[in-house]
């Protein structure tokens, strides 16, 4: 727990600045994206008529896939912005938004390099889970797709954390220590080991929040958009906010570099 209690104090230290660049694409995605794909198919798998679809794992919906693909684009984009100032707050300890926005140039291609790799590896297993649930779904037995359904799909997806967690380091690596791509992902391979259980507990935690307050949300305030709004907002600013976080405080832990953002206490003898 010890990256997760570090980061969110970093966030609650910095969260209006942070709240500059996530405030507005937060919004922007709560409106498009209100309720979650997979709760909407366990919803339908419960209910007794259920329904299989690709899109339910799926970052990119058939019916709207060049929403899909601007969503992307915003959510490197903002994570761009956040790495930015991170980077810049731990490295010299200065909170400067224009300042981070100009440095915004050094993070893009990180940024999205990395979360280009995170979609193709996300894909794969949607592809793998909707095989999955669709062969049990054709045994017409309620019991038995209620139960292996959720069992294979909880193994299918730890599976594709693991892998997601080994790149847990890259970016942070591109923008400290200047390595290439393929030189950073084996930087991270190599530092995420006998760590990505820290790094799931890390990451579980705010995760559980956040489907909490949808599946809240869904359950509460079905009817109400605004109310809706309120909780999706807060769900992606929290995501948008920690996650970036998490990584460069693991690196910087895990490599034993000051963090120049922490006053620390000299004594003298």
């Amino acid at each position: 727990m010890r990256y997760f209690v570090l980061s969110i104090k970093f966030v609650f230290r910095n969260f209006l600045y942070l709240a500059v660049f996530c405030a507005g694409p937060s919004l922007l995605l709560a409106y498009y994206y209100r309720d979650s794909s997979i709760l909407t198919f366990f919803k339908n798998l419960f209910t007794g008529a259920p329904k299989n679809s690709y899109f339910y794992f799926s970052f990119i919906s058939g019916e709207a896939w060049y929403l899909a693909i601007i969503t992307l684009l915003l959510i490197g984009v903002t994570f761009s912005l956040v790495f930015a100032y991170i980077n810049r707050v731990l490295k010299i300890g200065s909170r400067s938004l224009f300042k981070s926005i100009k440095k915004t140039s050094e993070t893009i291609v990180p940024v999205f390099l990395t979360l280009l790799i995170i979609i193709i590896i996300v894909q794969i297993f949607a592809l793998f889970a909707f095989g999955l649930a669709e062969l049990l779904l054709m045994t017409d037995n309620a019991t038995v797709y209620r139960i292996l359904i959720p069992l294979i799909l909880a193994i299918l997806y730890a599976a594709m954390l693991f892998m997601i967690l080994h790149l847990f380091m890259a970016i942070p690596t591109m923008l400290t220590l200047g390595y290439r791509f393929r030189e950073s992902i084996g930087y991270s391979i190599k530092l995420s080991k006998g760590k990505i259980f820290k790094f799931v507990l890390a990451c579980l935690v705010v995760c559980l929040f956040i489907l909490g307050l949808s599946a809240l949300s869904n359950i509460l305030l079905n009817d109400i958009l605004w109310g809706k709004l309120i909780f999706s907002t807060i769900s992606y600013m929290l995501f948008f906010m920690y996650f970036p976080a998490l990584m460069m405080i693991a690196f910087y832990d895990i490599n034993g570099m000051n963090r120049l953002d922490i006053k620390r206490k000299f004594i003298y003898s």
